[in-house]
């Protein structure tokens, strides 16, 4: 454990958060919401509201780092 003082990085798909902050989200069923996260990332989906498949689709960059058929 490091001192509450001590911030540590934190690395993202695009860079690395300085800040050190986590984002820890809240399912009931976890493997529904994978499911969900998959259906709102595939290409044909662009109705989905989940927010990471949404700027999954809007990016290239992760779609060209993390493409669609690996995930």
């Amino acid at each position: 454990m490091l001192p509450k003082t001590e911030i540590v990085a934190v690395r993202r798909m695009h860079k690395t958060d300085a800040t050190g902050t986590l984002y820890i989200g809240r399912a009931t069923r976890f493997l529904d919401e994978v499911i969900e996260l998959k259906k709102s990332m595939a290409p044909a989906d662009a109705f989905s509201n989940h927010e990471c498949g949404a700027r999954y689709r809007d990016s290239e960059t992760l779609q060209e780092k993390y493409p669609y058929e690996h995930l």
